[in-house]
């Protein structure tokens, strides 16, 4: 008998020792998973924010660069249109105007018109236009 109980109290020890050990590893095991979900959701958040501000950048300097690609394109039309175009200084007459409207339509303008010092529009080929803000054409 002596031989049995030392095995059974050996044995409720083990048991004992295990089953603590397992809720305390059970334990450790959430305190450290919990801990990397929390860093690495923050570490994700910051790095989307990076490269999302990295794309916003790229993209606003491309729809820069094309921006200002169609305006070089459009002013280099206009140079285009008034170097083909003979014009005198003081009177624009019916074939002057119809050289004019007949090139603003092969280089695929909208309108074209003189803008004359009162602020209204000469239209020449299209439909007339309003400004919103005149005054910087007036600086010009």
């Amino acid at each position: 008998m002596g031989w049995y109980s030392v095995g059974v109290n050996f044995k409720d020890k083990t048991t004992r020792f295990l089953t603590i050990s397992l809720i305390l590893v059970s334990i450790l095991c959430v305190f450290v998973f919990s801990f990397l979900a929390l860093f690495m959701g923050n570490r994700s958040r910051t790095t989307l924010n990076e490269v999302g501000t990295i794309y916003m950048s790229g993209m606003s300097e491309q729809v820069s660069l094309h921006f200002e690609t169609t305006i070089n394109l459009r002013l280099s039309q206009v140079r285009a249109l008034t170097t083909t175009v003979p014009f005198q200084e003081t009177v624009v007459t019916d074939s002057t105007r119809q050289l004019l409207a007949y090139n603003a339509q092969a280089r695929g303008f909208d309108s074209l018109g003189f803008y004359l010092e009162d602020g209204t529009f000469d239209m020449i080929y299209g439909q007339s236009v309003e400004l919103i803000d005149p005054e910087p054409f007036f600086t010009l």
